[in-house]
């Protein structure tokens, strides 16, 4: 092929991101192998990846981004040191890892030794709810059912009661805008208590320390022998989230400034976070 004829099959892969080598070679119109389509693009610094799951972001998501970094593009770390960062997260009892790869020679394949057993719904799951500050965290809280208002106002009286004089002073807290969060009767209870909420941008995992800490504590818990049932899983999550080392959670946090820098950085857009 030709430098031209590169140049328009590098052109192509930009434009088509997601399209087979078979269907660029189409695109591409040369008189050539599926495989020259592959070398060609290796050379060119292409490789075939797994795309990045990202939350979806709109313009006007990102504008209120990067305007919410913007205006905390200069706290240093004894301001970051009030936020009380909270959210849940949802564990499946059988999760399937889709990278995995099994050894079988021809004709094993429906055998039961290289079969992974499916379970409808991944066996169902446990949600749990959690807080992390500089120099702390609050236990694992067990979601009952759905989280709706009522329950995520119990949660929060409930670790306001307990946790009260564990927080730093002038303590701020961090939730995000799911529905519940934003219930009326949430809003009240927060009124009544004098709790003080850090605005935040939708759409906007990234910037909270936490969500790393749920992978954390999700590769400690697959690393454990496979629970049995729902009950055990929620009491390993109780015991594995405990064990998380302190110097771990602190430095998430402590990350918090450059997490501002890099969507600055993107205008607003998708971070490495």
């Amino acid at each position: 092929t030709t430098a031209r004829a590169d140049r328009l099959l590098k052109r192509l892969a930009k434009r088509y991101r997601f399209a087979t080598a078979r269907e660029l070679l189409q695109y591409w119109q040369q008189r050539v192998s599926i495989w020259t389509v592959y070398r060609r693009l290796r050379e060119s610094g292409f490789r075939r990846r797994r795309p990045v799951k990202r939350p979806l972001l709109t313009r006007r998501h990102r504008q209120l981004r990067e305007q919410w970094a913007m205006q905390r593009s200069l706290w240093r770390q004894p301001q970051w040191d009030r936020i009380v960062w909270t959210d849940e997260s949802r564990f499946c009892l059988r999760v399937i890892n889709g990278r995995l790869r099994v050894w079988r020679q021809p004709g094993e394949r429906f055998h039961d030794d290289v079969v992974i057993p499916r379970v409808q719904g991944g066996g169902g799951s446990v949600m749990v709810w959690a807080a992390i500050w500089t120099g702390g965290r609050s236990q694992l809280f067990v979601v009952q059912g759905n989280l709706t208002g009522l329950a995520y106002r119990q949660i929060l009286d409930d670790f306001v009661e307990e946790y009260r004089d564990r927080l730093p002073e002038h303590w701020i807290l961090q939730d995000d805008n799911a529905p519940p969060h934003r219930a009326q009767v949430v809003q009240e209870f927060k009124e009544n208590q004098g709790i003080q909420s850090l605005a935040w941008p939708a759409n906007s995992p990234d910037l909270n320390p936490i969500e790393h800490a749920w992978d954390y504590l999700d590769r400690r818990v697959r690393s454990q022998p496979q629970p049995a049932n729902l009950e055990r899983l929620a009491d390993l999550l109780q015991d594995e989230w405990l064990q998380i080392p302190h110097e771990f959670l602190d430095n998430l946090i402590r990350s918090t400034s450059n997490r501002v820098g890099a969507v600055l950085q993107s205008r607003g857009g998708h971070t490495r976070y």
